[in-house]
C-alpha cells in the first residue's frame, strides 16, 4: 500500500513516459532541499557580504516557496514534508 501526503497517494508528473511520483521520493526530494536551504543558510550566515552566499540562499527560497505554494494546491501534508514553515522569515 502506498503511502499518501494529502489526499493523493501519488502526484503526476508532466508527461515523462506516464511515470508518477511516489509520495516517499516527493519527501526525499523535499528533504534533501531543505538541507541544501540549511546549508546555504549556514554558509551565508558566516559571509553575509558574499554573492554566491546571498544567491544561493535566495535560490533555495524560491526553489522551496514555488515546491510550497504547488504542493499546498494538492493538498499536500507541508508539516510532514517538513515546509510548514515561514520560508520567507527563515531565509530571507
Amino acid at each position: 500500500e502506498q503511502e499518501t501526503i494529502g489526499c493523493y497517494s501519488i502526484f503526476q508528473v508532466g508527461s515523462l513516459r506516464n511515470n508518477s511520483i511516489s509520495a516517499d521520493r516527493i519527501e526525499y526530494i523535499v528533504s534533501r532541499l531543505l538541507d541544501g536551504a540549511n546549508d546555504a543558510l549556514s554558509e551565508y550566515s558566516k559571509n553575509p557580504k558574499d554573492g554566491y552566499n546571498i544567491g544561493r540562499k535566495e535560490a533555495y527560497y524560491e526553489m522551496l516557496d514555488t515546491l510550497k505554494s504547488e504542493l499546498s494546491v494538492d493538498y499536500a501534508d507541508l508539516k510532514k514534508l517538513g515546509l510548514d514553515i515561514d520560508l520567507e522569515r527563515k531565509y530571507i
